[in-house]
């Protein structure tokens, strides 16, 4: 019995069957669909962002925050969003700032019980506050003043 355990085991990290997704491979096999890139110059600017073919998008962005001062003392802040659905139809984005003051995470999930809370946070996945403005969800709204 052991013998076939092992075999088993052995056969499925060899093939590469993936049981936590069905043998699905959309995570191992995912592409870029989009991308961007505003390289570094000197200046200490920079951006950079993608979306993946299984759903995972990330941005970046730095700027040097005091320019003035000497190189030295400068400060670069830097601030992001990713996002991602989670097997279990989650909704998640992580929005972060890191400058002088260290790494300030701000994790964001929702569900899809939470059907308005939920299709608001997949339309505004990089807004740190998920309040739902007034009138969301109602026909007129213009999602543009948001």
């Amino acid at each position: 019995m052991l013998i076939k355990i092992l075999t088993l085991s052995t056969a499925i990290l060899v093939i590469g069957i993936d049981l936590t997704n069905g043998g699905k491979d959309s995570d191992r096999f995912a592409r870029i669909l989009e991308r961007f890139e505003k390289p570094h110059t000197g200046d200490g600017t920079y951006s950079f962002g993608f979306k993946t073919s299984n759903g995972i998008s990330m941005s970046e962005k730095g700027v040097i925050k005091n320019p003035e001062a000497p190189k030295s003392e400068q400060i670069t802040v830097k601030g992001g969003c990713s996002y991602y659905m989670s097997p279990e139809g989650a909704f998640i984005s992580l929005i972060y700032t890191a400058d002088e003051r260290g790494f300030r995470p701000k994790t964001r999930i929702t569900h899809p019980r939470d059907a308005l809370k939920y299709k608001f946070h997949m339309e505004n996945p990089c807004r740190a506050d998920l309040t739902i403005p007034k009138g969301y969800g109602t026909e007129g709204f213009n999602k543009d003043c948001v």
